[in-house]
């Protein structure tokens, strides 16, 4: 039984492509400064992050090697993560915000990271709310990666 190609089939490598296009982004600002960053709040988002690119790189080559067990168990553990990555960035914003005056905060970068913000959740619960149909849930988990373009 042949099985039809789609464009998910090498998605794993795709995401791989972006998660190396997010450590060159974050190259300067970041891993080049990873001990001298002002709160523990930047490393435990950047970790949730982190984790969440690996989901994404790992998931879909679970499914192209059959491995569909692992693909739901690991899938779980989004519902820990995911949380874990709305608590982080509504508190690093909540602390990035707090250390400007008020007539110098930065409304462009937040109205960013809110919508991003709102954009994920949305489409992570829609993924998981269509769990059942492959092809739906496929097309949104793949959706979330572009909401991290902006920040």
């Amino acid at each position: 039984m042949k099985l039809e190609k789609t464009i998910f089939d090498r998605s794993y490598l795709y995401f791989a492509g972006f998660f190396l296009f997010v450590l060159v982004a974050f190259w300067l600002t970041y891993f080049t400064r990873l001990f001298e960053q002002e709160s523990y709040r930047i490393h435990l988002h950047g970790f949730t992050l982190f984790i969440w690119c690996m989901m994404l790189i790992v998931q879909p080559y679970l499914i192209r090697t059959r491995q569909n067990i692992w693909h739901t168990r690991i899938g779980k553990f989004s519902y820990v993560l995911v949380p874990l990555l709305i608590i982080t960035t509504v508190d690093l914003l909540h602390f990035r915000l707090g250390q400007n005056p008020l007539g110098t905060m930065d409304f462009y970068f937040t109205a960013l990271v809110l919508n991003a913000l709102v954009g994920f959740i949305i489409l992570y619960g829609l993924a998981i709310y269509n769990r059942k149909r492959s092809g739906i849930h496929a097309r949104y988990m793949v959706s979330t990666v572009f909401l991290f373009i902006t920040p």
